[in-house]
């Protein structure tokens, strides 16, 4: 399949989902454009354009207590494929992400993406430095933009978006409270 860009979406108030999906995006070789919706509850901000299926959509926000941040889902439901392949990302402080990610990736779907990878990084806990701090550190960004080159190497050498198979993305329906 041809890409022709990616695009990364993503809340980070700390900086470190935004520092996980830009390595991401490098890693991919691609082109990348940014939608940062940090502010998004403060300031109005754009709502990103609707994503065709030669782009790839990296989206992603900082897992709290094992979920999808309740202030992100009003911009997330705005996001809008067309076939559009995505990849799952979310940033944890060293605990677990828990359902964050299958979460994730069932809006994803309703909205017309096809999720082809997912990934949980470790990022410093936004409530304490002392825990994982000065992550994501060069180790962790070298393994996402690895990770973004096996993204890419996957969807390059398909016809179309292999999407994930059903059960693949770890996390439970129901959700956790």
């Amino acid at each position: 399949m041809e890409l022709k860009k990616v695009d990364l979406v993503y809340f980070s108030a700390t900086q470190t989902t935004a520092k996980t999906a830009r390595a991401i995006g490098e890693g991919t070789g691609l082109p990348v454009e940014v939608y940062d919706f940090t502010f998004a509850n403060k300031e109005p901000v754009a709502p990103p354009p609707a994503f065709g299926p030669d782009e790839l959509a990296v989206v992603g926000a900082p897992v709290y207590f094992g979920r999808i941040p309740v202030f992100t889902l009003e911009y997330l439901k705005q996001l809008r494929g067309n076939g559009t392949p995505c990849v799952l990302l979310g940033v944890y402080g060293n605990r677990h992400y828990d359902d964050y990610l299958v979460e994730l990736e069932d809006l994803l779907k309703a909205q017309g993406f096809v999720p082809v990878a997912a990934g949980a990084f470790v990022g410093e806990h936004s409530f304490s430095a002392n825990i994982a701090g000065g992550r994501p550190n060069e180790e962790d960004l070298a393994e996402a933009r690895a990770f973004g080159r096996q993204v890419a190497k996957k969807l390059l050498s398909a016809d179309s978006a292999p999407a994930l198979a059903e059960g693949a993305v770890p996390g439970a329906r129901p959700y956790k409270e």
